[in-house]
C-alpha cells in the first residue's frame, strides 16, 4: 500500500546523452533508499521515438546536438504540442503527487511545457526542478517565476528530494516546512531553505538505480556511470564548478564495486563511459582503480566474450599524465580520453585559465595514443581575447597531430550566465550590454558570432581534411520549413 507520496522524475527534450540520465538514476536509487518508489519518465527518449515514428523507423533517432533534436521536434510547431501531450499523459498516468525534472540548458523549455501541461490536467501535482540551471548563480530565480513551478532544488539534490518526499504532506499537496536546498513557493512568498548540504564521502551513495528506464532503447554498449564530483580546475567559461563546488571522488574500490554490480545486472554492456568533468583529477587513484579492472577484462577473456571491456571519459591534460601511467590505463581498459583543450594558443589557455602548457599538451596526446587509447580534443573558437593568430595556431596544431587525434568536439564561446567570464565581462573586452549569450561581440568588433561562425568552419574543414572524426549533426536528417525527411 502506498503511504508516502508518489513521486515521478522526468528527463525532458533535449536530452541528447546516448544512456539514460544518471542525474535520475541516482535520485531514484536515494528514493528507492529511503524507503519511496519513484517512477521515471524519459520524455527525451519518448520524443526520439516519435520522431522515429515519423520516419517509419523502429529505433529512437540519435542526436548529436540539441539544438537539432529541437530542430526536428519543432517543425511543425504542432508536432512538438502533440508529443508534449503525450508525454505529459505518460508522467500523469502514474497519477504522482510530485513530479521532479533534470534541467538543463538544453532541456529547460520542454521541462516548462511539460510542467505546464502537467499542471492544467492535475493543479495539485506539486512541481519541482532541479539540475545544472537551478542554481542561484544561474537560472533559479527565472524557473522559480513561472507559475507552474513550485520549487526549485539548488545545486547538488541528493538530499533534498529525499526530505521533500519525507516531509511532504500528500492532502495539502506541498511539504511541511522549509528543506534544506530547496526554495519553495508558499503563499505568495518564497521559503529559502538555504544551500543543500553536499555528499562528503561519495562511496556512500547508492549505486544508481537503471530499473526505471528500458535499457533496450539506450546505445547497446554502454552503461553511464560517475567517480567523482567537481573539477580541480575553474575555466572562464564553465559553471560546472558552481553546481558541484568541492571536488570529491569515490575511492577505486567503490567505483569497481559498482562497475561489477552494473555488469551483472546488464551482461549485455561491455563500456563504462564516466560523466565526471574529469577522470585524472587524482593520477594514483586513477591508477589503482585501473588495476581493480583489469582482471574483468581477463575474465571477460576467458569466458570468450564478444567485446573486451572497456571505458572512458574527459581528461585534463597535465604532466602527470606519463607513459606509464596511460600504459597502466590502457590494461585496465581505458579506451578513449576526451582531452579540454579548447585552443593551442598559450595566451588563450592562460585567459581561460586552464592551467596546462601546450608543449605539455603535446607530449600527453602523443604518449596517449602511442599507448593504443582513443584521442578526443575538444576545442572552442572564439574566447574573447582570441586573435587571428591564436586561431591559426590552433588550426595548425590540430594539422600536425592530425595522426594522433581520433575525434574533434568543436564549439563556439558562449557566455553562460553565472560563468566568470559572464561575471568578468567588461573586464574580458565584451561589449554592453550583453543581449545574446551565443550572438555577443567585443567592444573593439573584433570577435563576433560570424568571425567566431567562420572559425568553427575552418577547423570544421581542417579537421575533415585530415581525417579527423568531428561531433556534427546527422547526415540522415535533411531540416525543412514544413518538418524533416530522409535525405
Amino acid at each position: 500500500m502506498q503511504t508516502g507520496p508518489r513521486v515521478v522524475l522526468v528527463q525532458a527534450p533535449a536530452f541528447v546523452g546516448r544512456g539514460p540520465s544518471n542525474a535520475i538514476a541516482l535520485l531514484s536509487a536515494h528514493l528507492k533508499a529511503a524507503g519511496f518508489a519513484p517512477a521515471v519518465c524519459d520524455a527525451s527518449l519518448g520524443a526520439r521515438l516519435a520522431l522515429a515514428r515519423r520516419l517509419g523507423r523502429e529505433r529512437p533517432l540519435h542526436f548529436d546536438y540539441p539544438e537539432d533534436f529541437m530542430g526536428a521536434l519543432l517543425r511543425p510547431r504542432r508536432f512538438f504540442g502533440r508529443v508534449m501531450d503525450a508525454q505529459a499523459a505518460e508522467i500523469l498516468s502514474h497519477a504522482p503527487d510530485i513530479v521532479g525534472f533534470s534541467v538543463l540548458q538544453a532541456t529547460e523549455e520542454s521541462s516548462l511545457a511539460l510542467a505546464e501541461r502537467v499542471k492544467k490536467r492535475a493543479p495539485k501535482t506539486f512541481v519541482v526542478l532541479g539540475g545544472p540551471q537551478c542554481l542561484r548563480e544561474t537560472m533559479a530565480g527565472e524557473l522559480l517565476g513561472h507559475e507552474t513551478v513550485d520549487a526549485v532544488a539548488l545545486g547538488e539534490a541528493d538530499k533534498s528530494i529525499v526530505e521533500l518526499a519525507r516531509k511532504f504532506d500528500r492532502r495539502a499537496g506541498r511539504p511541511r516546512g522549509p528543506i534544506k536546498g530547496l526554495l519553495l513557493k508558499e503563499a505568495g512568498r518564497i521559503v529559502d531553505g538555504g544551500e543543500p548540504e553536499e555528499i562528503r564521502d561519495l562511496d556512500t551513495l547508492p549505486f544508481m538505480d537503471f530499473s526505471g528506464f528500458d535499457l533496450s532503447q539506450y546505445d547497446l554498449e554502454r552503461l553511464f556511470l560517475n567517480g567523482s564530483r567537481g573539477c580541480v580546475r575553474a575555466c572562464a567559461f564553465c559553471t560546472h564548478i558552481l553546481q558541484q563546488k568541492v571536488y570529491r571522488r569515490m575511492s577505486p574500490e567503490r567505483i569497481a564495486a559498482e562497475i561489477r554490480h552494473q555488469l551483472g545486472l546488464y551482461p549485455e554492456r561491455y563500456y563504462i563511459e564516466f560523466g565526471d568533468s574529469l577522470v585524472n583529477g587524482d593520477v594514483r587513484r586513477l591508477s589503482r582503480l585501473s588495476r581493480l579492472l583489469a582482471p574483468i577484462r581477463l575474465e571477460r577473456a576467458s569466458a570468450r566474450r564478444r567485446h573486451d571491456f572497456g571505458w572512458g571519459g574527459m581528461a585534463i591534460l597535465h604532466p602527470t599524465m606519463t607513459p606509464a601511467l596511460l600504459r597502466e590505463l590502457r590494461w585496465g581498459g581505458c579506451q578513449m580520453l576526451a582531452y579540454g583543450m579548447e585552443s593551442a594558443s598559450q595566451r588563450v589557455i592562460d585567459l581561460i585559465g586552464k592551467n596546462f602548457k601546450v608543449s605539455d599538451a603535446e607530449r600527453v596526446i602523443r604518449d596517449t595514443e602511442a599507448a593504443g587509447i582513443r584521442v578526443k580534443l575538444f576545442l572552442m573558437v572564439g574566447f574573447p581575447g582570441e586573435t587571428e593568430e591564436d586561431f591559426r595556431l590552433t588550426l595548425e596544431f590540430l594539422r600536425r597531430h592530425s595522426g594522433l587525434v581520433d575525434k574533434v568536439a568543436i564549439s563556439c564561446c558562449e557566455i553562460t550566465k553565472g560563468s566568470f567570464l559572464d561575471a568578468h565581462r567588461r573586464e574580458f573586452g565584451v561589449a554592453q550590454p550583453l543581449t545574446d549569450r551565443r550572438r555577443w561581440s567585443t567592444r573593439d568588433g573584433f570577435n563576433t558570432y560570424e568571425v567566431r561562425r567562420g572559425r568553427y568552419q575552418a577547423l570544421h574543414a581542417c579537421a575533415m581534411r585530415h581525417g579527423i572524426d568531428v561531433e556534427r549533426k546527422p547526415r540522415q536528417i535533411q531540416f525543412e520549413p514544413s518538418g524533416f525527411a530522409v535525405a
